[in-house]
């Protein structure tokens, strides 16, 4: 069935990371889909990593923080576009494509727990159910490099969309 929130909630946390966590109001840098297709994405991808890649010429070397969120229907191992699924490995390519030191990934979708923990694994991810964000988060930013990826279900498990909130994981991630 259609989302309700999630094109909303996608807009709300964009407000949200160039008011509060210092992302660039630039819509080339801080990019916003809403019915997202592959080619979309991909262009997407290609135009964070050509910002990137211009920073590095223009200022040097740098530390850089790549975020990928997604709310949005899945199932099992995929996301699901306008015109189709992307598998785990597809949109590892296409993460790795930006070339950052250290990436986020958050996916508020049904069975987001099946992201492929293999291929993840082969890209350098692990699973640490023992990570206390609190007191290890800050150092591991700045020093991280690799992914960490935040799911708001389990492999076999669906996500809730409130009639009033909107998607319970998204929510309280903004």
């Amino acid at each position: 069935p259609p989302l309700i929130h999630a094109q909303h909630e996608a807009r709300r946390l964009r407000q949200r990371l160039v008011r509060v966590a210092n992302f660039d109001p630039d819509a080339d840098r801080t990019v916003l889909l809403q019915g997202a297709t592959r080619g979309s994405l991909e262009n997407a991808f290609s135009t964070v990593a050509l910002a990137r890649q211009e920073d590095l010429r223009r200022l040097g070397p740098a530390r850089t923080l790549f975020l990928f969120f997604f709310t949005g229907h899945g199932l099992q191992g995929r996301i699901l576009l306008e015109d189709g699924p992307v598998t785990t490995a597809e949109l590892g390519s296409m993460i790795k494509r930006v070339g950052a030191d250290f990436t986020v990934g958050a996916f508020d979708a049904c069975y987001a727990g099946s992201l492929d923990p293999d291929t993840l694994h082969e890209k350098g991810v692990g699973e640490n159910p023992g990570l206390d964000l609190f007191r290890e988060l800050a150092e591991e930013v700045l020093t991280a490099e690799g992914s960490v990826w935040f799911v708001s279900s389990g492999a076999g498990q669906a996500s809730y969309e409130d009639e009033r909130l909107g998607g319970g994981f998204t929510h309280y991630f903004i």
